[in-house]
Order: C-alpha cells, then sequence, then structure tokens
C-alpha cells in the first residue's frame, strides 16, 4: 500500500508529512548533475545501484509538511496543483490531507519555500481560485521581487522556463494582498524560524524547527537528490545561481553536520525525512 502520510514530532510539535505524488522526470543526468563527467557520474550512480545505461528517468517524490504548533497550523509549500502544468501523478496534497482531517480552511499560514511549480502549484484551483482563503502567505522579498517583475525573462534559464514563468503568473497574484514578505532571517512562531537559502532561486528559504532539544530542518529543494548530500558541489541544471546553491548546502550541512538534527528533504524519498552521517570528511543521507 502506497503511504501518503507519516506523522511524527519535533518536541512538542505534532508534524505530518504529506505526499503530493510522485513526478517521473526524464534524463536524470542532464536535470541533476549537467556538469559531472560520466565516468564520475556513473561511479557514484552505482554506489546508489542508480543504472543509467538502463534508465535514465528519475521518480522524485514531492512532499510537503504540515506543523502544528499548538496554537497555530502551518503548512509549509503546497505541491503541484492540478492545472495543466502538473501530471496525473501529483497534486494529490489536499485528497491526502482531507484523509488526515485537515481542510484547507485550517491553516493559519503557508509558506511557500519558493516559487516553482511543484512548490506553488497547490496554491489556487484549476479555476484560479485561491485555495487557502483563510492563510496569511510568507515568501522571501528576493522570491517574490523575481517571479513579479520583468527580471525573470531575461534571467531565468531555459530548463522548464515557459512552465515555471506561467505557473508564478497563476499563482502569484491571488495571495498578492495576504502574503507576508519577509527580507531577514526570523522566528515566525515560537519554535520556527525561516532563513534564506538562495541559489536554487533567488529567494528560497529554509525553515527551522526547535523545541525541546528536538531540531528539525526543512531544506527545500536546497539539495534534490541524496547525491547531492555527498558531493554539495554538484548543482543542478534548474539551480539560477549554482555557486550560491553550493555556499548553501555547505550551510546547512555545517548546521546539521552533528548528526542530530533530522532533516526534511521535498524530493527525497518518501517520508523526506533522515539524518546526516559522515564518513572520511564527507556527509551522506541516512534515511528513517
Amino acid at each position: 500500500m502506497v503511504k501518503n502520510c507519516y506523522s511524527f514530532d519535533i518536541g512538542e510539535f505534532e508534524c505530518l508529512a504529506v505526499s503530493d505524488g510522485i513526478f517521473n522526470y526524464q534524463n536524470l543526468a542532464e536535470l541533476l548533475f549537467p556538469d559531472v563527467s560520466k565516468d564520475e557520474l556513473d561511479r557514484i550512480c552505482k554506489e546508489h545501484d542508480i543504472r543509467l545505461e538502463k534508465c535514465n528517468n528519475w521518480l522524485s517524490d514531492y512532499i510537503c509538511l504540515v506543523i502544528n504548533t499548538g496554537d497555530e497550523l502551518i503548512l509549509i509549500d503546497t505541491g503541484a496543483g492540478k492545472d495543466d502544468i502538473s501530471s496525473p501523478e501529483t497534486g494529490l496534497l489536499l485528497d491526502n490531507l482531507e484523509t488526515e482531517g485537515f481542510l484547507p480552511s485550517d491553516f493559519d499560514r503557508v509558506i511557500i519555500s519558493h516559487v516553482h511549480p511543484d512548490h506553488i502549484g497547490g496554491v489556487t484551483s484549476k479555476d484560479n481560485r485561491l485555495v487557502f482563503t483563510d492563510s496569511e502567505f510568507i515568501l522571501w522579498k528576493d522570491e517574490w521581487d523575481f517571479w513579479t517583475s520583468g527580471r525573470v525573462e531575461d534571467e531565468l534559464k531555459g530548463y522548464f522556463k515557459h512552465e515555471l514563468i506561467e505557473c508564478a503568473r497563476n499563482n502569484l497574484p491571488p495571495i498578492k494582498h495576504r502574503v507576508n514578505l519577509i527580507d531577514q532571517e526570523m522566528e515566525i512562531v515560537p519554535g520556527l524560524k525561516i532563513f534564506e537559502a538562495k541559489g536554487h532561486t533567488p529567494g528560497q528559504i529554509a525553515i527551522s524547527v526547535s523545541t525541546n532539544d528536538d531540531e528539525l530542518i526543512y531544506f527545500s529543494d536546497s539539495f534534490i537528490h541524496p547525491i547531492h548530500i555527498e558531493r554539495p558541489d554538484w548543482y543542478t541544471a534548474i539551480d539560477l545561481n549554482p555557486e550560491q546553491a553550493v555556499k548553501t548546502r555547505c550551510n546547512i550541512l555545517n548546521q546539521a553536520s552533528t548528526g542530530e538534527t533530522l532533516l526534511f528533504g521535498f524530493h527525497f524519498p518518501f517520508p523526506g525525512l533522515g539524518y546526516l552521517k559522515k564518513k572520511e570528511n564527507r556527509f551522506f543521507w541516512r534515511s528513517i
């Protein structure tokens, strides 16, 4: 049976990893490791039991996070939604939330890590109506400014360019009067802090949850595949600023270097949770 939700606690906070489905990306090497030599990529892929010569597709999970602080109900990212950009195997977030007893109107805040279709596509319905009608939206100001200005046409790379711009145009205007634009690291509610994680996009954010000596970092797309934990210098074709993306990865690895911080990756195998382990001066992903 497919697991769609996974509950866990971070101290006093009740958390729920919720699947939005699985997307089949074409050409794993070109998308995730565009600047890596074939020999080096073959070597590390064999270590992960990935045979590029047999299958070059990548089945990626989409996983959102619900945090119940006791005082507020918070959703991090909204999945791909149900529009022409998404696939039939994604956009399942609302159905899976309802199965767990949650409705869109229940959420006090919706945090958007960055403006890519798999993270903001669920902001609106197929008929362009706002889904989370009672929520405050939180987004980094540089991210908002980039996607709502003419810069995006000139600076965005070719990979998925049309789809990314179209999704931003569909999903950002409806939240214009409900969005809280953050421009500095800050605690949104006690125990939940937002910090800048730019590089993948100009204003991607990560979220730190810390309570009762437990800590979780939701790193969004700072790392897209577990191999990027081992090789943080291997950027992706959709990292807008590869050098900054590498700096952000190293920063997160340093924050979680003790191996006691629980990490959450949107694209990692469900439920997206794991810890760092270190061997010979290199970090590795240890799934729960």
